[in-house]
């Protein structure tokens, strides 16, 4: 396996490596050197290990496995997302209530108008009725 770890974190992958479910270590001895050591480990499992170095996204620079910035990127789109549905809404209501308003300013302007023109004649009536 190629990559470097911190002490503590290499301290935790051999621990998870020598000690079985039991926490009872798998082999006898440990040797530390450049190769493979295997701490008494099943054929199966030492194979199932990659010996082979992670590729990593030349453009990127992000490595295989990096499920929780994937996790995170997917929940700050997905925010994003419903923010701007959230503008998009409010802009069609208060476009509604601009339009709305315009509409009833209009409305209340020509009743004013209407109203105005009635008690025109009627007055006009009224003075010819009683001789103004």
């Amino acid at each position: 396996m190629n990559g470097t770890l911190s002490g503590t974190a290499a301290n935790f992958l051999l621990q998870d490596l020598i000690r079985g479910p039991d926490a009872v270590v798998n082999g006898n001895w440990t040797v530390v050197t450049e190769q493979l050591v295997t701490h008494g480990l099943p054929d199966r499992v030492v194979n199932a290990i990659p010996l082979e170095g992670v590729r990593f996204d030349e453009a990127t620079g992000e490595g295989l496995g990096d499920i929780f910035s994937d996790f995170l990127d997917f929940l700050l789109d997905a925010a994003a997302f419903v923010v701007q549905g959230l503008v998009l809404i409010g802009t069609a209501i208060a476009a509604f209530f601009v339009q709305a308003a315009t509409f009833l300013v209009e409305l209340g302007m020509a009743v004013i108008g209407a109203i105005g023109a009635f008690l025109g004649r009627v007055a006009v009536k009224n003075d010819a009725r009683f001789g103004v």
